[in-house]
């Protein structure tokens, strides 16, 4: 799974697991890189795709959820510099950056009812670690596109707001995913469950503050 899904979500989520059946044991692979089932020894992985890859690559496993996508800021970093209103104000501000494999992903996309849009953003830095953009947006070094999970609780507290509500981040996917029917077991379908059960009560409590819609994050299954 990834550094910031393992540092955070997953590690309480495990942790309540594991102290609840003492006979699972782990092996955790936390990293942003992607592992390789066979020459890393991985039975299952937690990954993020965009819509209908794990149709396409016919891998085995279980969708987890929909993953909404928002641009975030700190109240102090847009005290600063104000906030944005549509996607095209965004040139003017820092951008925090996640890097995978030297590709740093700078053209973020936006649609709305009408267009599409895309903005090559502005940027003093970029890291392979999405929890290090997280904390930085946090900081107020810049504004950020972040997963909805990852930034939950930040937008719940205040920490962090949500900008340009207005226009759409494409959605991406969340799924477990595994080698081969045979690594399904009772482990890895309680993971899975209570995995679904977190992420839906971080919905619930998005959807009851008003900072996404239902619209915005489809539950369809």
């Amino acid at each position: 799974m990834s550094s910031e899904m393992g540092r955070n979500l997953m590690r309480v989520l495990l942790n309540d697991i594991m102290n609840a059946h003492s006979s699972i044991t782990l092996r955790l692979h936390a990293s942003d890189s992607r592992a390789d089932f066979y020459r890393d020894g991985v039975d299952v992985a937690l990954r993020a795709m965009k819509k209908g890859v794990a149709q396409d690559l016919n891998l085995y496993g279980f969708k987890i959820c929909n993953i909404p996508h928002v641009v975030c800021a700190s109240p102090s970093y847009l005290k600063l510099n104000g906030e944005p209103c549509v996607p095209s104000d965004l040139s003017e501000h820092n951008a925090l950056l996640y890097k995978l494999y030297e590709v740093v992903h700078a053209d973020w996309e936006f649609y709305d009812n009408t267009q599409q849009y895309k903005v090559k953003m502005n940027s003093d830095r970029a890291v392979n670690d999405g929890d290090m953009v997280r904390r930085w947006c946090i900081d107020g070094a810049g504004i950020a596109k972040k997963s909805a999970i990852d930034v939950a609780d930040d937008l719940l507290s205040g920490k962090l707001k949500r900008i340009i509500p207005n226009y759409k981040v494409p959605l991406t996917e969340m799924w477990l995913v595994l080698p081969s029917r045979q690594f399904i077991s009772p482990a890895i379908r309680l993971i899975r469950d209570e995995l679904k059960s977190k992420i839906m009560a971080l919905r619930a409590s998005l959807l009851a503050k008003h900072i996404l819609s239902e619209d915005e994050w489809p539950c369809d299954d």
